[in-house]
């Protein structure tokens, strides 16, 4: 990926080099997961992934994921999850991506790396979206009171290799990795270093200008100063104990946990499905009708599985070309359908308002 390229890309493969890959060379490891599965929940397949790079021995977690639109459950959970590992493992560092919504977010509807609370958390790093000449890229999130945008970082003119030539582009998420390669280059230096210090001296050490041009550090912090932070993890004392991770990380009880404000249980794990069918009088299973040169199609969208009880509301996402691009649905009895008369294929996404209050 991307990402990862950012990272600990190899030169010797013909392509660019990673911020980490050439100084630390072969005592790089990493370690990918993808937490995008269909057959569990993103919160469960986020915390599993958490646990098992944590348990493979990372120490260093880059997390170009997120979503502005949890509920304050779940953002308060992935905050105590978080602070937990704080105190239990003090070198575990998480380099979070801030997002791309262009708001100052609120605290209680991000997670990961929402801070309910608004105490600040030691071992987060929230990373914001610049230009190349400093300016705020206007599609990163910003600090608010329960949320801290740690660094700043280039994200839309960030410079990875895809398939046959460079790219271009991504946003928080590809500013993030720019951020733990950094942090990778401190461990090494510095193996002692706690996530709080590689924090602090990120923090202190960046610059509030970029080419003589200031930043907007009140919005997304200060800009990533490799030189300087390396420089100042080499000059830290090297304390003697290193802290072992532990073997088993405990995980949230999320499932089925009764939760105030929400009688029948948290969910952490919805069984509905989107589909969609193409019907006719004569023959139900498709039915073209014919407009010009153009083929159309009657289709009925809806959902399915076993959890349909446990569903308040459905609103679709159709293709912006749709007359109506935004279709809400709360009509159990007929498994939340839509219908829509389209021509050839376009990315639909649901969201799914359940009767806990949750959002999926």
């Amino acid at each position: 990926t991307g990402v990862m390229k950012i990272i600990a890309a190899d030169p010797d493969d013909g392509g660019i080099a990673g911020i980490a890959s050439e100084p630390l060379g072969d005592s790089l490891m990493v370690d990918m997961i993808n937490i995008f599965r269909e057959d569990r929940s993103f919160v469960t397949y986020s915390l599993l992934g958490l646990k098992a790079e944590i348990e493979n021995g990372c120490t260093i977690l880059s997390c170009s994921w997120g979503s502005s639109k949890a509920d304050e459950y779940t953002a308060a959970m992935y905050e105590g999850f978080f602070r937990n590992l704080s105190k239990d493992i003090p070198r575990l560092l998480f380099v979070c991506s801030a997002g791309n919504e262009g708001d100052a977010v609120d605290g209680k509807s991000r997670k990961p790396n929402g801070i309910p609370s608004g105490k600040e958390l030691p071992n987060m790093i929230t990373v914001g979206n610049i230009f190349n000449d400093g300016t705020v890229c206007p599609s990163s999130n910003k600090n608010s009171q329960d949320f801290e945008v740690t660094l700043a970082a280039p994200g839309d003119q960030a410079v990875w290799y895809y398939r046959t030539g460079m790219a271009h582009g991504g946003g928080t998420s590809m500013a993030t990795p720019h951020v733990t390669g950094a942090a990778a280059l401190m461990r090494f230096v510095n193996p002692s270093l706690s996530a709080k210090e590689i924090k602090e001296i990120l923090k202190t050490e960046g610059s509030e200008y970029v080419d003589g041009a200031y930043i907007q550090v009140d919005e997304v912090g200060p800009a990533l100063a490799i030189d300087r932070a390396v420089s100042e993890a080499i000059r830290r004392p090297s304390k003697a104990k290193i802290e072992d991770t532990p073997v088993d990380i405990k995980l949230p009880k999320v499932v089925n946990e009764k939760v105030p404000g929400h009688p029948e249980g948290y969910l952490d794990y919805l069984d509905v499905d989107v589909t969609n069918s193409v019907y006719t009088d004569s023959r139900p299973e498709i039915r073209y009708c014919q407009d010009g040169n153009i083929l159309l199609v009657l289709n009925r969208i809806y959902l399915e599985g076993t959890d349909l009880d446990k569903v308040k509301k459905v609103t679709y996402y159709l293709h912006e070309s749709f007359p109506e691009p935004v279709r809400a649905s709360t009509e159990s009895a007929n498994d939340f359908e839509i219908w829509i008369t389209s021509w050839g294929s376009f990315l639909l996404r649901a969201e799914i308002e359940t009767t806990t209050g949750q959002t999926f």
